[in-house]
């Protein structure tokens, strides 16, 4: 029916949305996830389609799947598949996104409801093909119309959860909490003093460097940023977790400044595309976690940059959507955004190396 990787592995529905949990980072519940499958053609007689992009939208909600019909649309695919979790309501509201798919000539191939997704629920097909209409080389067909929900700490999409020893969260706002300040570490009035200090100090350091002669100013940048190196290094040897990080908050301290101002903070996002990736996602998320405002939010975007190179890749919708939220207008989210919504996050890990650099050395020469 499908295949999800290059041995052309053969797969059923319940294999299918057994992924889900793994490759949002959360147990979903009243939503719609989407899958796009394109073409790949094995021989004269028939194609193999391989597994592509997959899209989550929450439900019920009329306009937005009218929206996000259209926005599946535009990417043309060969053909799609949906899982609509939840209870009645949402069933009836995934019946209106199949007609929209029909109006706009989307290949819907097949729609899947399941109340909850857990291994061995029951999934049943409520829309798209049956088993019996389907080409003479399909795979599957047995378990195309109903069937259960595979093993979910098993599937492919679970792997990095497996060698991390974690699981998904249980919802899609526990997720979100991840990023949230910690009230019985940090209240809002301390946030707020992490960051007025933060911007302070940054302040204080590009003074400082501006001030100095070329020479001068590069020992300076070198220094601030060997010293950085180090304190990610020690994280990754230590194993220091972001809740240690934000209950001591030196560490947050000495690194929020370079949050505070983007001419600091971009000759950080190296970090986040290197072997470092893991603990400078770390030291990201404590100061996300611990400050407010843009210090917060340039936090948060080299925490999805760091998650996107790492073995986090469910983090990085998560974190720009707390960026979003703390500050709608701000820049390098929305480039982020866009790149993660048209799959050119590669294309951002070679920017961010070569815009890194070309940072530093502005820098260095004020």
């Amino acid at each position: 029916m499908t295949n999800t990787q290059k041995n052309m592995q053969q797969v059923s529905p319940g294999f299918l949305m057994s992924n889900i949990p793994g490759a949002l980072g959360y147990h979903p519940d009243d939503c719609l996830v989407v899958f796009l499958l394109e073409l790949h053609c094995a021989d004269e007689c028939r194609g193999e389609y391989h597994l592509g992009p997959m899209f989550r939208v929450d439900m019920p909600d009329l306009q937005a799947i009218s929206e996000f019909a259209e926005y599946i649309a535009a990417w043309d695919p060969d053909l799609v598949m949906a899982a609509v979790i939840g209870d009645e309501r949402t069933k009836a509201t995934a019946l209106e996104f199949e007609r929209q798919c029909c109006e706009l000539e989307v290949p819907l191939v097949a729609m899947w409801h399941v109340p909850e997704l857990y291994s061995g629920a029951r999934y049943v097909r409520i829309g798209g093909e049956s088993a019996d209409s389907l080409g003479p080389y399909t795979s599957g067909k047995a378990f195309w119309d109903e069937g259960t929900i595979g093993e979910i700490v098993a599937a492919p999409a679970m792997a990095a959860f497996r060698r991390r020893g974690e699981l998904p969260d249980a919802s899609r706002d526990d997720a979100l909490e991840f990023f949230a300040r910690d009230d019985k570490l940090v209240s809002v009035e301390e946030a707020a003093q992490l960051g007025a200090a933060a911007t302070q100090h940054a302040d204080s350091l590009l003074r400082a460097i501006s001030n100095s002669g070329p020479a001068e100013a590069e020992t300076l940048v070198d220094n601030l940023y060997d010293d950085l190196f180090e304190l990610v290094d020690q994280i990754l040897v230590e194993d220091i977790s972001v809740r240690d990080l934000v209950a001591e908050l030196e560490h947050v301290e000495q690194i929020a400044p370079f949050f505070a101002r983007s001419a600091l903070r971009d000759p950080l996002l190296e970090f986040a595309v290197s072997d470092n990736a893991e603990g400078f996602f770390r030291l990201c998320v404590a100061v996300a976690r611990a400050t407010i405002g843009v210090t917060r939010v340039n936090a948060l975007c080299c925490a999805a940059l760091a998650a996107s190179f790492s073995e986090r890749g469910h983090r990085v919708p998560q974190a720009l959507q707390c960026a979003f939220e703390e500050d709608p207008a701000h820049r390098l989210s929305h480039l982020m955004m866009q790149a993660l919504q048209c799959g050119g996050l590669q294309l951002v890990h070679q920017a961010c190396r070569e815009g890194s650099e070309l940072a530093l050395a502005a820098l260095k020469n004020p």
